[in-house]
Formats: C-alpha cells, structure tokens, sequence
C-alpha cells in the first residue's frame, strides 16, 4: 500500500514538472516581466508538487500532500492548457483545442479552492479539529462540486476562446446555475472557517503541533506583508504597467512559501526558530507597511505644497524629502512596532524583559542582601516560571 502511494506520488510530480517545462518553453510573450512572473509562479506551483509529493511519500495517510498535489496538477494543467488554447490560430482543425480550452476554464478554480479550504482545514496532521467539523467539510465539497461543474457544463462559447464548450449541457447547466451564488457563498464562509479552525486547533495543541501551526503563520505573515507593499505600489503606479507586474510579483513570490512552510511544518524540519521568524517578520511587515503609507503621504503634501507655491509641476523636492524623513524614522518607529508586537503577541517575553530591567534597575543600589535575594527569586519566578525556585548562597569565610 505505501509503495503503491509512493509510486504514485512520484508520477504525480513528474506529471508537474514536465507540465512546467512545456510551460517555461512556450513561445509567448515575453515582455516586461513575463518571464520573471512566470518563473515566480513556477517555483510556486513546484514547492506545492515538491513538498506535496514529500508528504505523501513519507505519510501517505495525511491527506495533505494529496491535497498539494492535486492542486499543483489543477495549477499547471490550467497552465499549460490556456497557453496551448490562446497560442493556437482559430482553427477547429487544431488538434485538441477544444478540449484544451475546456479544461483551461475550470481547473483553475480547483487549485485556488482546495488549498483556501480542504488543505488549511486539514492542517497539520490532516484530520478535522474535531466532529463538529464536518459539516464545514461537506458543505465546501459540495459547494466546489457545483463551482466548477457550473463552469465546465456552461453551454455556449468560452469567454477568452473563440471556440464553443464541447462538453456543454444545457440542461444540467441549468439545474446547477441557480445554486452557484449560494455555493459561492458558501465556499467564501467555509474558506473563513477554515482559517478560524486553525485558532481552534492552537489554543488545544500540544508544543510540537504549536509550532507546525506557526510555521503556517509566518508563511501566512509573508504573504501579508507581500499584500501591504503590493498595495502600496499600486497605490502610486495608476496606469503604469510595469509597476503592476511587479506588484504581481512581489505576491506570487511570497506565495512560494505557504507550500515550503506547510511542507516543513508536516515533515517537522527544524521548526524550532520559528517564533523569532514570525517575530522578525511582523515587526518589518508592519514597518514596511507604515513607512510606505508615510512615504506616499509625504510626496503627495510636499508635492501639493510645492505646486502651490512655485507652480511647478516637479516633485524631485517632495520626493527627496519624504526619501529623508523616511530614512530618519527607520530606527524610532522600529523599536515601537517591535514594543507594541511583543505587547500583544509576545506577552510573556514582554514581561519577562521588563522584569529584568526592573530588577537591573533595583541591583545598582540595592545594599540589602536578604531583599535582593528575595528579589532575585522572585524575578526567576516570573520570568522563567518554575515549578519550584530555591537560592543557596556561599558567605564568605564559612565552611559548608
């Protein structure tokens, strides 16, 4: 049985990664960012297979590299099909080009909706938090049952192929596409679900899965932070293409690491630095994000105050100014973020530090030895919390 998965988690992956080459390979074009945004979106899709398929390879019962891999074929056949489908003259003598296109419209939703819901749902060991939980489970099958079956019947041409459905059924079409709104909806709240079970599923965990749940969390922290500065840049490009794809970029990088994080996580592989990471990372997300807000906010007044009073129409001034104050608030603002993230998410390490600069404070002029030590036991209690603390000093001149 385990060979049997074995074997076939390596022809899945191989199925991936030949897919990615004929991708890479296509003649497209390559213009602006393309190629980089392709490669981007390769190694996306190639950490979901790789580390999918590692999972399955080692725990072929934990449905989560099942899940990787799945959505790393529905990714990559989307893919390869779309490029086939959109590369191809309109012709219906072009072999498969029909069918390419058909399954362009639909794996996509496959790949975004399995990892949004079965694979966070799942995580890390692969069964539900608990049996209240499988309605939620039922209900997002389901729900991406009618998605995608509501997308691959629809008669009629296809919206970005100048060719008809093959497989289209009016009739079944008809019976599924009252229910896409409320299966839309319902995919959307199980998505939500899913991330909430992760609450759920840490406020019960022992350490070892503690730390699995945090390793999705700093993932999960890049992405957010890719999100600011992506928002950020779009924010200021307006109609400026390439400004777009690199923000395109910046996010479909980050996403690299939700597969890595996950794939690490179940094969619990050096997990152990993970809260510095997260740390690390939500003090310069929240910085990049603020000092980005700060940088556009000050080109955009300088620039209105320079245009009111000269009438130039130049923001070199209010480019550089903005470049200046943002420059001197790096280190200021950096200790606040980090203060008000270890107040509110590191709260025991929090105490800790303050405690020790209380009793660093009390040290230097503390002379009485009986309450310094009775500060030093205490100080130890709060800080490291023990389950029992005893200090034994040596006076000098006195035997033991």
């Amino acid at each position: 049985m385990k060979r049997g998965a074995s074997i076939m988690a390596a022809a899945l992956w191989g199925l991936v990664v030949v897919g990615l080459v004929i991708l890479l390979s296509s003649p497209g074009d390559q213009g602006g960012l393309e190629i980089p945004l392709t490669l981007a979106y390769s190694v996306f899709v190639l950490g979901f297979s790789t580390f999918g398929g590692l999972i399955a390879f080692r725990h072929p019962s934990n449905p989560i590299g099942w899940i990787m891999l799945v959505a790393s074929i529905a990714f990559t056949l989307g893919g390869v099909t779309d490029d086939y489908a959109s590369q191809s003259p309109n012709d219906r003598a072009v072999p498969g080009l029909a069918l390419a296109a058909w399954f362009s419209v639909w794996t996509w939703s496959i790949g975004a909706s399995l990892p949004a819901t079965f694979l966070i749902l799942l995580f890390p060991n692969g069964r539900l938090p608990s049996r209240r939980w499988r309605p939620v489970a039922w209900v997002t099958g389901v729900s991406i049952m009618v998605v995608v079956s509501s997308i691959a019947l629809a008669p009629g041409r296809f919206d970005d192929y100048p060719i008809s459905n093959p497989f289209g059924a009016p009739q079944i079409h008809a019976v599924i596409q009252p229910l896409v709104g409320p299966a839309g909806a319902a995919l959307f709240a199980s998505a939500l679900a899913s991330i909430l079970s992760l609450i759920f599923r840490f406020r019960r965990a022992e350490d070892q899965e503690r730390l699995q749940l945090k390793c999705l969390a700093f993932a999960v922290a890049l992405v957010a932070m890719a999100a600011a500065v992506s928002v950020v840049i779009e924010s200021v490009a307006g109609s400026n293409e390439g400004l777009i794809e690199v923000s395109n970029l910046i996010v479909t990088t980050s996403m690299a690491t939700i597969p890595m994080a996950i794939g690490a996580a179940v094969l619990k592989h050096r997990l152990y630095n993970i809260d510095r990471i997260i740390n690390r990372t939500l003090v310069y997300g929240v910085l990049t994000a603020i000092l980005g807000l700060i940088y556009i906010a000050g080109v955009v007044v300088f620039g209105s105050l320079i245009r009111s009073f000269t009438g130039q129409t130049d923001n070199n001034l209010g480019v550089a100014a903005s470049t200046l104050g943002v420059a001197a608030l790096v280190r200021p603002l950096r200790s606040r973020v980090q203060g008000a993230i270890d107040r509110r998410f590191y709260r025991r390490k929090y105490d800790a530090v303050r405690a020790l600069e209380a009793f660093s404070s009390r040290l230097r002029d503390e002379v009485d030895l009986d309450l310094l030590s009775s500060d030093l036991v205490g100080v130890v209690g709060d800080t490291m919390q023990p389950a029992h603390v005893s200090l034994w000093l040596r006076y000098a001149g006195r035997d033991e």
